[in-house]
């Protein structure tokens, strides 16, 4: 297992943005993967005849594909020159004080802009308009963020006092195994409730 982990950080050395790229790219392929199970056991134990004779649809690799390719060749490569380059220059981590600073900005404007790229990208590489996914994040925006911070601000604190610089992608890919299994969910089972007229 070291000498796995050797091999890793020796890549990590010589080829940071591949590597966190397919790092990333593996992982939200694992999680996609999880969420449609996920999906597949929910809806067979809510209808029990399917559940009974073990009817469930066949994992999309397609879907599985998409959801690997804008993690794999943008989310991960963006978060590389988020942590490493921006933020460690315009927020520093030196005091308690300034973690909380970088925690705010980072849940801000931070997680409204990976929010909004994942949602706008994954309609562009599902093959659909740019308007189709500004209108996917219009309809998923806020009941996404919520969803992150219940998850991201704690490990982000971790992240940003605790895990080494060139580390901070692979813990970050490691957290998303949950938050992709969630992402997935969001971009193609929740419906957000229709507006009240």
């Amino acid at each position: 297992m070291s000498s796995l982990f050797a091999k890793y950080v020796y890549l990590l050395d010589k080829y940071p943005l591949v590597t966190k790229g397919i790092t990333g790219g593996v992982i939200a392929s694992i999680s996609d993967l999880l969420c449609q199970i996920l999906e597949q056991s929910i809806v067979a134990f809510i209808l029990l005849i399917e559940y009974i004779t073990k009817q469930k649809k066949a994992i999309d690799w397609v879907r599985n594909a998409r959801f690997t390719g804008i993690n794999m060749l943008v989310i991960s490569p963006l978060y590389h020159y988020y942590t490493a380059a921006l933020l460690p220059r315009i927020l520093p981590v030196t005091t308690k004080m300034s973690l909380v600073r970088k925690l705010f900005v980072d849940q801000t404007l931070g997680a409204s802009f990976f929010t909004s790229v994942f949602f706008i990208g994954m309609s562009l590489f599902e093959g659909k308009s740019v308007q189709n996914g500004v209108d996917n994040l219009q309809n998923k925006f806020w009941y996404t963020l919520k969803n992150n911070w219940l998850l991201w601000p704690a490990a982000n604190a971790i992240n940003f006092s605790v895990i080494p610089l060139k580390f901070q992608v692979l813990y970050f890919n490691f957290v998303c195994i949950f938050w992709n299994i969630f992402l997935s969910y969001a971009q193609n089972v929740y419906k957000p409730a229709p507006k009240a007229a």
